[in-house]
């Protein structure tokens, strides 16, 4: 699983795609997941940014960033528990999934959820606090201005959260590893010919495996978004071969 802690706020997460012609279901279906995280956060962003901005108590103030960011977190979790399951049933070409891949699926959650739970709340928390003792931005609060300068210390966050996308690309690729196993396939690491890529990547990319377990196995448990150093920014995708 992708260890967020570990990206700067500034970090932008594009879309994949971009090459010519129709994207695939998994890029659609991986940005589609991503446009509802940023979706869902701006939307939120812009709710906290106004109710803090009419508030001067500083009490209120602490219980409604409580609130809210409670009401982030669930909302947030809602979109992992009903999108990732999407991938790894499209990786696996809609072949019902194994109990192997099941036990997988529900350590993809726990591990989402924790990350949310543990490091972008926390995050997110940190810097609203920050805010409030910035002689700059309380000075804009008394002017009037308090909700765009709230919003604006809000957005420098967004990337980070529409990198938790990541974890519907692991799901994905998971997926695939798996439906190579019930049919006995051997499997391919595809690098995105329009991407930069991570030293983990160019080392096992561009190759083709046996198996899904020898290429772990070589890999030390790496594959695409799962293990490897551009975490949830890798745009490689694992194939069946035949």
């Amino acid at each position: 699983m992708l260890n967020m802690e570990s990206f700067p706020d500034s970090a932008k997460a594009d879309l994949r795609g971009g090459g010519r012609g129709r994207p695939s279901r998994q890029i659609r279906g991986v940005n589609a997941y991503q446009e509802e995280l940023e979706g869902a956060y701006a939307d939120w962003a812009d709710e906290i940014s106004e109710a803090l901005a009419e508030e001067t108590d500083a009490a209120q103030q602490k219980k409604i960033i409580d609130e809210r960011l409670a009401l982030l977190l669930l909302l947030l979790i809602g979109l992992g528990r009903r999108r990732i399951p999407d991938a790894l049933e499209l990786g696996m070409d809609d072949e019902p999934p194994t109990p192997e891949a099941l036990r997988k699926l529900a350590e993809i959650l726990e591990s989402n959820e924790r990350y949310l739970t543990d490091s972008l709340i926390p995050a997110i928390r940190e810097k609203l606090e920050r805010a409030f003792t910035d002689a700059d931005i309380i000075l804009a609060m008394q002017m009037g201005e308090g909700e765009e300068v709230l919003r604006a210390v809000l957005q420098v966050l967004s990337a980070r959260v529409s990198m938790y996308a990541g974890t519907w690309w692991d799901a994905m690729n998971i997926g695939v590893g798996f439906l190579s196993q019930l049919q006995g396939m051997g499997i391919r690491w595809v690098l995105d010919k329009t991407a930069q890529h991570c030293e983990d990547c160019l080392q096992y990319g561009d190759r083709e495996y046996q198996s899904f377990s020898s290429m772990l196995q070589e890999t030390g448990g790496k594959y695409p978004s799962h293990g490897v150093r551009c975490k949830g920014n890798c745009r490689c995708i694992l194939e069946l071969m035949g």
